[in-house]
């Protein structure tokens, strides 16, 4: 009886190792991969304000997304930017090259998601990820995390803008409170399918 509960805890173990090993594995992919020259050609000719480090920024935030999207697995999440979005419609449009980016990411495709701000399905669930992500208290947070400050950081016309302060609202520029997020009273029920994610995943 002690041999087989040794090799079932045994076993766990391993699939745990093996676990983070895959997840280191495919961090250092998404996070060393250079996206084709093409993709910020063409963002710079539908962005042409956009300098070669903000074109940095989106980059990193779109890498951010992706691995927020490995992460947790079958579990939806929106996309809360319209620079980042755009970034990655370009990116998916390239076939051959984002299915094999797919293949090494994530192990399967990743569809891409028009932004639709705070009213996505799956808005909390990037919400937490992207705040644990850059250690940041997702229930009271002090900043925003990239990918919810860039449509405003960058000035993107008809972007969506998160604000912490929620007394300045300005619901005709596409603002939202983003302290809000977490608020099951504000924003309805917790969504289906929300998933949370323990910081060590990110470290």
């Amino acid at each position: 009886m002690n041999e087989y509960i040794y090799l079932a805890i045994t076993s766990i173990f391993l699939i745990l190792i093996l676990r983070w090993f895959l997840i280191l594995i495919r961090k250092r992919f998404i996070n060393k991969y250079s996206f084709p020259d093409s993709v910020v050609i063409n963002i710079k000719k539908a962005y042409p304000q956009l300098s070669d480090a903000e074109i940095d920024m989106i980059s990193k935030a779109l890498k951010d997304y992706f691995y927020i999207s490995y992460i947790v697995g079958n579990f939806h999440i929106s996309m809360p930017s319209k620079i980042v979005s755009d970034f990655w419609q370009e990116f998916s449009s390239l076939n051959k090259e984002y299915k094999s980016f797919c293949k090494k990411a994530f192990g399967k495709n990743l569809e891409w998601l028009k932004a639709e701000g705070i009213e996505g399905i799956g808005i909390q669930t990037i919400w937490e990820n992207a705040c644990i992500l850059e250690d940041i208290d997702h229930i009271i947070p002090d900043k925003l995390p990239i990918l919810f400050k860039l449509d405003s950081l960058l000035e993107i016309e008809n972007g969506f803008l998160y604000t912490l302060d929620c007394r300045k609202l300005d619901k005709q520029k596409n603002e939202y409170c983003a302290a809000k997020i977490m608020n099951s009273k504000f924003y309805g029920e917790i969504e289906s399918g929300y998933a949370h994610i323990h910081r060590e995943v990110y470290l």
